[in-house]
């Protein structure tokens, strides 16, 4: 994680230290979900949910090192960007 122009998203720093089995729960509100999850994609919501308020759970299933082609391909994306970054790496 991390391979973003703006550094880790709040879900990664949510993740940091963690190891396989470890589970996170966070309850976020639906407007902050474009700034928690910064480049990462953001899960899907039910439209139908009329709440504001979403409980977010995930559990750590592996952990596993970048491969160095991902890593070069982000940081040429990035390097791409220039001012006008989309932030979505």
């Amino acid at each position: 994680y991390g391979l973003s122009a703006s550094g880790l998203t709040p879900f990664e720093y949510a993740l940091a230290e963690k190891l396989v089995g470890d589970e996170i729960q966070l309850q976020l509100h639906k407007s902050q979900l474009k700034d928690f999850f910064g480049h990462i994609q953001t899960p899907i919501i039910d439209p139908a949910v009329q709440s504001d308020s979403i409980l977010l759970k995930a559990r750590i299933l592996k952990i596993a090192p970048a491969s160095s082609r991902e890593v070069v391909k982000t940081l040429a994306d990035i390097a791409n960007c220039g001012d006008s970054c989309c932030g979505h790496h």
